[in-house]
């Protein structure tokens, strides 16, 4: 039983380490920070009040409740995002 429910779950580990090989060679060459650094440069004040409605509301549609989304996933860590990268400067 046990060896029958390993190897079912063999293809799941497999696909997962072979991300984290993806995900590390990514980070190694450092495509994964230039595209967040070319993503937060990208934003504007208008475009992250968008960004916050919109991502916001895909939470509220997965989960199917709009109280958790804004206690977990609220709007502080994205706030905190862009005034991080200087988007509510003058």
């Amino acid at each position: 039983m046990v060896v029958t429910g390993s190897q079912k779950s063999f293809s799941v580990i497999c696909i997962l380490l072979l991300i984290g090989v993806v995900r590390a060679f990514w980070m190694a060459k450092e495509t994964v920070p230039l595209l967040v650094d070319r993503g937060l440069k990208s934003l504007k004040y208008q475009s992250l009040i968008f960004l916050v409605f919109t991502l916001t509301n895909v939470i509220f549609v997965l989960l199917g409740t709009s109280c958790d989304t804004l206690t977990r996933h609220g709007f502080n860590r994205l706030y905190y995002l862009g005034k991080g990268a200087n988007i509510f400067s003058a």
